[in-house]
């Protein structure tokens, strides 16, 4: 783990305590006991509306998905075509289960989720670019069994950004780096993501779920993100996979369309 991202882990262990142990919460609940329940109206109308705008923006990318499929002859193929395809499908899957979760307020596996999807997004990009430069080492790995790690896809990804400047690269590295370790935290079950799910009004785990569906209504502006890093990755494909640039400026427009959202 770098020390900027040990810096932000204390940084939100201790913000957690605090929140925790401060008795404003419980002095809130306890001048309105319809606190709790007035607030979660408001919250659940919050995911409501920024999840229908991911919803729509990923119906419009399926799409250009599930056509990748006529570019490949056998779904067991050991190809760059078959295994983006096979990827991107899978991403499909786990962006169901993330709506799901979102709308029951399961915060915390929804972060499983997101992680998984972006895991796949990597690998798709990566096996693309990998294409237009006539390589097929990871791919063969991936085939193989083995798992492909995050770091070949920050690796590889240097080269489409070669003509920025040596500092530029290094802080968009750097920050990747940073963001996929911190991000490691909910798959690793770190202290980090677990303290989140204690509520500051009952200084215990929160089973009654409110805090779950505050962390949702945050952590689905994230999503949001995801979701724009989703489109990218399509438009990755249909440059370096398919080198198809009428269907690169569709995506890019419905792209522009929701990051206006």
């Amino acid at each position: 783990m770098s020390d900027y991202t040990e810096k932000i882990a204390r940084e939100v262990i201790e913000s957690n305590k605090v929140a925790i142990k401060s008795n404003r919460p419980k002095i809130a609940l306890k001048n309105n006991p319809e606190l709790l329940n007035n607030e979660q109206e408001v919250v659940e109308l919050e995911i409501e509306k920024i999840l229908n705008v991911i919803k729509k923006h990923h119906t419009e990318l399926i799409p250009f998905i599930t056509r990748l499929n006529n570019r490949v002859q056998d779904i067991t193929e050991e190809t760059h075509f078959c295994a983006v395809y096979l990827l991107l499908c899978q991403t499909i899957i786990y962006w169901d289960s993330l709506f799901l979760l979102a709308e029951n307020g399961n915060s915390s596996a929804m972060q499983l989720s997101t992680r998984t999807i972006k895991e796949a997004l990597a690998l798709a990009q990566l096996f693309s670019f990998e294409f237009a430069n006539k390589e097929d080492g990871n791919l063969k790995k991936w085939f193989s069994g083995k798992i492909i790690s995050h770091e070949m896809y920050r690796k590889k990804i240097k080269e489409f950004f070669k003509d920025m400047s040596k500092k530029e690269i290094a802080f968009l590295e750097e920050t990747s780096k940073n963001l996929y370790q911190m991000e490691s935290h909910s798959i690793h079950v770190a202290y980090t993501s677990v303290i989140e799910c204690i509520s500051p009004f009952t200084e215990d785990f929160d089973l009654g779920e409110h805090t779950k569906f505050k962390r949702t209504s945050y952590n689905l502006n994230y999503v949001k993100g995801i979701m724009i890093e989703a489109n990218i990755a399509l438009k990755f494909v249909y440059r370096f996979l398919l080198n198809d640039y009428e269907t690169y400026n569709q995506l890019d427009k419905i792209l522009n369309k929701y990051s206006k959202c």
